[in-house]
């Protein structure tokens, strides 16, 4: 816990920075993990007992 403490003292002034840093790498995380699945959604061939899945590109 004294860690993290002396980690946001120093981190105090660039705050606004860290957590749009934060925020940006978790929605490139995400996009990451996404973005094969979509693509396997996409180029799957449709059944008949599924609807296809609407492209919104």
């Amino acid at each position: 816990m004294e860690t993290l403490k002396k980690f946001l003292a120093y981190y105090k002034p660039y705050k606004k920075a860290l957590f749009a840093d934060l925020f940006f790498a978790s929605l490139a995380s995400v996009t990451v993990l996404i973005y094969p699945l979509l693509v396997n959604e996409i180029t799957r061939a449709p059944s008949a007992t599924r609807e296809l899945l609407p492209i919104w590109l």
